[in-house]
């Protein structure tokens, strides 16, 4: 999972242009010009990196910490049966005062990959809705594309819930716990619809604080069958 997060993050900073291969094309740009694109975008990154060291890791007795792709990768071995083993991906980031973080919510469509063993399904939570063209081409990438029933989307947008509060990103965590009662419901009844005919389930997080436990907490209390566990990733993990 180390590997996933600095892939991510450097993925983060190759957006913002901090990590640039730049090609001379003939085209001109100014020295000013160049110079607060660079300012901007380093203040970007460092109200993204100041939201993770605000966090602290929270001890979870029961999870699953899984530290590589290769362990997650054994623990549907001991289920038989197609779509017998459910992933949860709760794509919960934290809050920093930057639009346009649905782009990294989608970086961990890598998940997908998950689905190319034919035991496995995916619930794949975000906060805004993942545009048709992007799923589609991310689904393509699935050896031999058998998604039917394995694979489903949500997204808090659907619900009406808006991204930013007080000029800064909510985290998904956050979105989920504050939804009113019947919509609450609502949602964990979906998550029951979704966990059946399985015989494991697992919920894995992208940054586990005390906003992510307690969501993980409302749903053990609910008492979803098979009762997920959880995958917790360290915020030394996220950065």
């Amino acid at each position: 999972m180390m590997l996933q997060k600095a892939s991510f993050l450097l993925g983060f900073l190759s957006n913002l242009g901090l990590v640039v291969a730049y090609r001379d094309e003939g085209n001109e740009r100014s020295a000013l010009t160049m110079k607060s694109n660079a300012n901007q975008r380093e203040r970007q990154q460092q109200l993204f990196l100041d939201a993770f060291a605000g966090e602290e890791d929270v001890e979870q007795e029961d999870g699953e910490l899984i530290t590589s792709v290769t362990e997650e990768d054994t623990l549907c071995q001991d289920v038989e049966g197609r779509a017998t083993c459910a992933f949860i991906v709760l794509n919960s980031l934290p809050s920093v005062p930057i639009k346009g973080l649905a782009t990294y919510e989608q970086r961990n469509l890598w998940n997908l990959m998950r689905l190319r063993n034919s035991k496995v399904k995916l619930l794949f939570l975000t906060s805004q809705a993942i545009p048709q063209d992007i799923r589609n081409y991310h689904e393509s990438l699935v050896p031999g594309g058998d998604l039917e029933g394995r694979l489903k989307y949500w997204d808090a947008e659907s619900e009406g819930v808006p991204d930013m509060k007080d000029g800064k990103h909510t985290p998904l965590a956050t979105k989920i716990n504050e939804l009113p009662d019947d919509r609450f419901r609502a949602f964990m009844d979906m998550l029951q619809e979704f966990l059946h005919g399985t015989e494991k389930a697992f919920v894995k997080d992208f940054l586990h604080t005390p906003l992510e436990e307690g969501l993980f907490k409302s749903i053990d209390d609910f008492g979803l069958r098979p009762a997920p566990k959880l995958i917790a990733c360290p915020v030394a993990a996220s950065t």
